[in-house]
């Protein structure tokens, strides 16, 4: 190459956004890491900080409990927006109720990792699945909004949340689109066995 510039990875985002995800993806690592070796009960906040050179106060910036920051995962944030846009629209209520999770829930990336960590330690499994449920509950009450009562609304609650549970044991990428193809692919698969049978 005579006289071409390349292109540093990452360019073309704000210094300040890659420095919150080195940030992010550091606690993350350091999280995983010492959870892998140690368990979640032996590990702190403070050794979390330590192992990822921050402090605990930027722990928090970035992570609401040492359990999500091994999973890499938060709290959804919904902007009035996307409720009034959920709750507005006349499209098809399981299709809408999807794409609407698909922008809200964040799934594991590195499945044959966090399959191996899970094994590994039997206790962790109960703290992942209430994080992928932490993540789905403000759904509850905009289903509820919508449907024609809460049994409705629990009901196509079940089937996002058991095809997000199906979606999390095989890979999958992290863009919203592919979530939602995704989901849409494993309520399929439901669909298909109960007509089967």
């Amino acid at each position: 190459m005579t006289g071409q510039l390349v292109e540093p990875v990452g360019a073309g985002r704000p210094l300040r956004v890659r420095k919150k995800e080195a940030t992010r993806a550091a606690l993350h690592e350091a999280a995983f890491r010492l959870v892998a070796e140690n368990g979640l009960a032996a590990v702190t906040v403070e050794m979390i900080c330590a192992a990822a050179d921050v402090s605990p106060r930027t722990f928090f910036n970035y992570y609401p409990t040492k359990a999500s920051a091994v999973f890499d995962m938060v709290p959804a944030v919904i902007s009035p927006k996307q409720q009034e846009d959920f709750l507005s629209s006349q499209g098809d209520l399981l299709e809408d109720t999807v794409a609407f999770t698909a922008e809200n829930i964040q799934l594991p990336t590195d499945v044959a990792r966090l399959k191996e960590l899970l094994q590994r330690h039997e206790g962790l499994s109960s703290e992942f699945w209430k994080l992928i449920r932490d993540q789905l509950i403000p759904l509850i009450a905009l289903l509820e909004k919508r449907c024609d009562g809460a049994h409705e609304a629990w009901v196509i609650f079940g089937l996002v949340f058991a095809a997000t549970n199906a979606a999390v044991r095989t890979p999958s990428a992290a863009r919203s689109e592919d979530i939602r193809a995704r989901l849409l692919a494993e309520i399929s698969a439901m669909r298909a066995l109960l007509d089967s049978r």
